[in-house]
């Protein structure tokens, strides 16, 4: 989802600030679209759904951005995701939309990204 360039022999990385802007601002958009309301209400409806359970329904991620469980749910704790934390912190929830929304994000930062590269690959050849 970012931008950037780092070394493995080092710990740090250069991240490009036009990438890490969209980021927030995605970021940004998506909590203000997206607050959960403990209460229930007839017209407001959640879907909600485990790490694992998305894991098992959307199986590509693994092979296509390396999602596992343990990623979406450092995604909900960075707050790119809409969801809840259980109690004892060892479980949560996410809702089905902002799980979509980010993978369209991703997705099309991927896209963007290939066809950067594409040019950089064509203008030095």
């Amino acid at each position: 989802m970012l931008v950037g360039h780092s070394k493995n022999s080092q710990t740090t990385a250069l991240i490009d600030e036009r990438s890490f802007q969209a980021l927030m601002s995605f970021t940004n958009k998506l909590s203000q679209q997206h607050t959960i309301h403990i209460h229930q209400s007839a017209c407001c409806v959640y879907e909600l759904l485990s790490p694992q359970e998305i894991v098992d329904e959307y199986s590509e991620l693994n092979a296509i951005l390396g999602w596992t469980p343990t990623k979406i749910g450092v995604f909900l704790s960075s707050k790119l995701l809409t969801g809840i934390v259980k109690s004892n912190g060892r479980g949560c929830l996410i809702t089905r939309r902002s799980f979509l929304l980010l993978v369209n994000y991703a997705i099309g930062t991927c896209e963007r990204r290939t066809f950067l590269l594409r040019q950089i690959n064509t203008q030095s050849q």
